[in-house]
């Protein structure tokens, strides 16, 4: 069989798309001899997906994906040539979108529906085109996978096609997690100092958009700070500075916290796992997930998290994490004092969730995937 993966969509950054992609690829190279795949890639990034194996071969496609415009002809126009020219059996779409007109079998990955519960403050021409080709992949792909048992209720609910059409593949631990045994505490006082940490910290990790809440982070810090609680710790963010960044600095101008919020950006993989690996408590509070990478790796890596009670946050963090309303602040105010000065309440989360990370593996998503790929021909 000849299997196409299209990575058109999907850019330099570390978001979950990208990781998803990166990973199931790499697991699909390891399990799958047999299979000629054809990765479908951008001038932007040709040399992320790529894999030395006789039965991997690159298609690239000349076109700077950072122009939303040009990727999306290029995608519509372009892909469905290069699937007839290379007699393509199946079309794998890994980020939610996928051509009008194919000429094969497609199977396309929808991450989540975020986009018809969280799209207030996007582009309303952005949200009605990502709305209405969500909609036409669910329906016109043969099968459709997601990440939980969460984002398979939304799909249903949003676009009317059968659960039966939709396969759930769970992720599993990402690169980041396999830094874990590479760290050496010798090098921690360096890093540091690089990033001008000198006391204890909470975490967020993931891109800064609106729907990862972290304004409620500060809001609640803001809150410990008025009522004159010590603030004796830190919030440390690491991410993209993406839609939401402007207003988080400024909503840590209004509570004064620019001695204890610091946005460090998007770092690479070692720092970040240096990072996280030292974080007291990592705090996702985020509004809407497919999946929730980000508490997944928190937890391998030994750290306690608070989460939202929602979505598809629940079924990842199971009975690791604490959990909280992401609309109350006062609820994610007293959940961070407790988590930071209850040990016992750490060390059980700790222990907990060494134990839920290991239920997530690359290996069965990708068997599952390929089993997918086999079945709709």
């Amino acid at each position: 069989m000849r299997i196409a993966i299209n990575t058109l969509a999907l850019l330099r950054n570390k978001a979950g798309a990208e990781q998803y992609t990166l990973n199931i690829i790499n697991e699909l190279a390891k399990i799958d001899k047999h299979n000629e795949y054809f990765i479908i890639v951008s001038d932007v990034n040709y040399d992320i997906y790529s894999v030395e194996q006789s039965n991997f071969n690159i298609i690239h496609i000349k076109v700077n994906t950072y122009s939303k415009l040009k990727r999306i002809l290029y995608e519509q126009i372009v892909v469905p040539f290069k699937l007839k020219q290379y007699k393509i059996d199946v079309l794998f779409n890994p980020c939610n979108i996928m051509p009008l007109f194919c000429p094969c079998e497609t199977v396309a990955m929808i991450f989540d529906m975020h986009w018809f519960l969280e799209s207030k403050k996007l582009s309303r021409l952005r949200v009605l085109y990502v709305k209405n080709f969500i909609k036409f992949t669910a329906k016109k792909a043969d099968k459709v996978l997601t990440l939980s048992e969460s984002s398979k209720k939304d799909i249903i609910r949003f676009t009317k096609i059968s659960e039966h059409k939709i396969i759930i593949t769970p992720v599993g631990k990402t690169p980041l997690c396999a830094l874990k045994t590479k760290l050496k505490k010798q090098e921690w006082p360096g890093i540091k100092k690089n990033y001008n940490i000198e006391r204890k910290y909470i975490m967020f990790l993931g891109q800064l958009l609106f729907r990862k809440n972290v304004d409620a982070v500060i809001k609640a810090l803001g809150l410990i700070k008025k009522e004159k609680i010590k603030l004796d710790f830190d919030f440390i963010v690491v991410g993209g500075k993406a839609e939401a960044y402007q207003s988080l600095l400024d909503l840590v101008k209004q509570n004064n916290l620019e001695n204890e919020v610091k946005f460090l950006g998007q770092l690479e993989d070692r720092d970040t796992a240096y990072i996280l690996s030292n974080a007291d408590m990592f705090v996702y509070p985020s509004l809407y997930e497919g999946f929730g990478i980000p508490i997944l790796e928190a937890m391998y890596y030994g750290v306690p998290v608070i989460t939202s009670d929602i979505s598809s946050l629940p079924e990842v963090g199971g009975k690791a994490c604490v959990y909280i309303s992401p609309y109350n602040i006062e609820e994610i105010k007293k959940s961070i004092l407790n988590m930071l000065y209850n040990e016992t309440l750490k060390s059980n989360n700790i222990e907990q969730g060494f134990l839920q990370a290991e239920k997530f593996s690359w290996e069965n998503s990708a068997n599952q995937t390929l089993s997918v790929f086999l079945s709709v021909q």
